[in-house]
């Protein structure tokens, strides 16, 4: 090869080298460009949000009857955010069937009163803290108090907690497995109280023992996977929703699982025995 064709082939080298690395240098530039703009719309959509609430908080200041603000769209975006407890800007952590759980700290003689989130709503009170815990505190939902509030202040007590007369645990990744479930969620019964809601309906209890990851698994019984439609993931979903939508005396459509089949139970919910029962 003579040194012109060698010099010609440096050329022609650096030519697709440059292009090469001009596209690289194109391709980054427009990654940049749209996360740019990203980050603007972000951060102006943050600014609207600022204004807003300001505006907000100060037509309630005010007692303005018409704040120019859109409430509608400002509450969507603050419910569920924060919470207040005592003028203190804490997280919800979750929310089970009974209490929820707070990040605030919650001392006898100067605590307790309404749970609020950061427009106002009463979304519990609390209660109590976790023994032990860093501030880890329980409050009563607020849809449990005006349910059974009422009857407390009436009488005393409150006694309408439905009741199914089932035990059982979560169906986990391992069951699924070790059982062969066609489902990944719902709640495996594992025992029936005798003369309960749930043997009267012709629910099945677990008949056999088998190990799970070293766990001992009453298997064979139904698997819970909905209550009149809406689904079931685990005890938490099966104990809320008794709860919060159901009362002693009602049928409610019990869907299950039996030998991967799918089928649907009516049952008469009872009414849960007190503990000295």
């Amino acid at each position: 090869m003579n040194s012109k064709n060698v010099i010609a082939a440096v050329i022609v080298a650096l030519i697709v080298l440059v292009a090469f690395l001009g596209y690289g240098l194109y391709s980054v530039q427009q990654v940049v460009i749209h996360q740019s703009e990203e980050i603007g719309q972000l951060t102006g959509n943050l600014r609207d949000l600022e204004r807003q609430v300001t505006v907000l908080t100060e037509a309630i200041l005010n007692r303005s009857s018409s704040p120019s603000v859109d409430l509608a769209s400002l509450y969507l975006r603050v419910r569920d955010s924060v919470v207040v407890v005592q003028g203190i800007m804490v997280q919800i952590i979750d929310t089970i069937f009974g209490p929820m759980f707070q990040y605030a700290p919650i001392n006898s003689g100067n605590s307790g009163g309404p749970l609020l989130n950061a427009i106002g709503e009463v979304v519990g009170i609390t209660t109590a803290i976790i023994s032990g815990s860093q501030g880890v505190g329980l409050a009563i939902p607020s849809d449990t108090i005006r349910r059974e509030l009422p009857d407390l202040v009436s009488s005393g007590t409150y006694d309408m907690h439905s009741w199914m007369g089932v035990g059982g645990i979560d169906v986990s990744p391992d069951i699924v497995n070790a059982l062969n479930l066609s489902k990944t969620y719902g709640w495996l019964i594992t025992s029936l109280t005798s003369g309960g809601p749930a043997e009267n309906a012709g629910i099945r209890a677990g008949t056999r023992q088998v190990q799970v990851s070293g766990t001992t698994v009453i298997a064979g019984g139904d698997v819970i996977i909905a209550l009149n439609g809406v689904r079931i993931r685990n005890g938490d979903d099966l104990s809320a929703y008794l709860e919060a939508s159901t009362l002693p005396g009602q049928t409610i459509q019990v869907t299950i699982l039996r030998d991967n089949d799918e089928l649907t139970i009516p049952l008469v919910l009872g009414k849960r025995p007190s503990l000295g029962s």
